[in-house]
């Protein structure tokens, strides 16, 4: 979550927020992510979220989402115009790239780990089932 969140937040700023200020109040008419400009981030965006995606549905799997949770603190600067907001940026997409090489490969070519297309359950209906809580001790 943490990388999708500075990937987000920072291409979004680069590619959508930054253009009104380079460009004048005549970017503020046009629809997000149609200018040419903002085009790659738009790409770049949908790739990494359907891996993020793809990525927490193995660890669902194997039970290992949110192993690393507990205690943890992000602390974040945030995000301006200026050029050097790129160097965050850079480091959570090499940051991607070394979570592709440890665990990401588990859901490259259709693996096992990554579970198939899911019932068409709606969520209300899967929301609306009651959760089984195993209990701690048997009753008499």
């Amino acid at each position: 979550m943490r990388l999708a969140f500075l990937l987000d937040l920072g291409l979004y700023i680069l590619g959508v927020a930054s253009q009104p200020a380079k460009r004048g109040a005549k970017a503020l008419s046009e629809p997000v992510f149609s200018t040419p400009a903002s085009v790659p981030f738009f790409h770049l965006m949908r790739a990494y979220n359907r891996r993020f995606a793809l990525i927490a549905r193995a660890r669902r799997l194997r039970n290992s989402l949110g192993s690393r949770n507990d205690s943890r603190r992000f602390l974040f600067q945030g995000y301006t115009f200026s050029p050097s907001s790129v160097f965050p940026i850079a480091r959570a997409l090499a940051e991607w790239a070394c979570l592709e090489a440890k665990e990401g490969w588990r859901s490259w070519l259709g693996s096992k780990h990554v579970p198939k297309k899911q019932s068409k359950v709606s969520p209300s209906l899967a929301m609306a089932q009651p959760a089984v809580v195993p209990s701690s001790s048997s009753s008499a």
